[in-house]
């Protein structure tokens, strides 16, 4: 598997003529980064499960601020529990993503790094 981005790969040079016709001809998938909007509506959904205390009216403020992702991982870093609990829960969300966005795709994943050959 080679991963490649306009302008940059880990092992090839690909300009963007010869990226374009390599998704034209399904020897590339494109992966499309994922929304701000779903990442909002997860930390949203995270503060939401939050008990109302200090650390959930901080992330709740920072999340209705001007630049809320950002806002959201500042604020995050005063409160290391919340923190570690917030890195599960997207952890786990990214995988579901990351499993429906493989079988749509019809790729079979690599085995985990333990079950792999060394």
């Amino acid at each position: 598997m080679v991963y490649v981005t306009r302008g940059w790969s880990d092992d090839h040079v690909f300009n963007d003529p010869e990226l374009d016709e390599g998704l034209a001809a399904g020897r590339l998938i494109s992966i499309e980064p994922l929304p701000g909007a779903t990442q909002l509506g997860w930390m949203q959904g995270f503060v939401a499960t939050l008990d109302d205390d200090w650390p959930r009216d901080a992330l709740a403020a920072a999340l209705a601020g001007s630049a809320p992702l950002r806002g959201f991982e500042e604020a995050l870093g005063r409160f290391p529990s919340e923190r570690v609990r917030w890195i599960a829960c997207r952890r786990s969300r990214l995988a579901a993503v990351l499993r429906a966005w493989l079988e749509a795709n019809d790729i079979e994943p690599p085995a985990p790094p333990d079950q792999m050959e060394g």
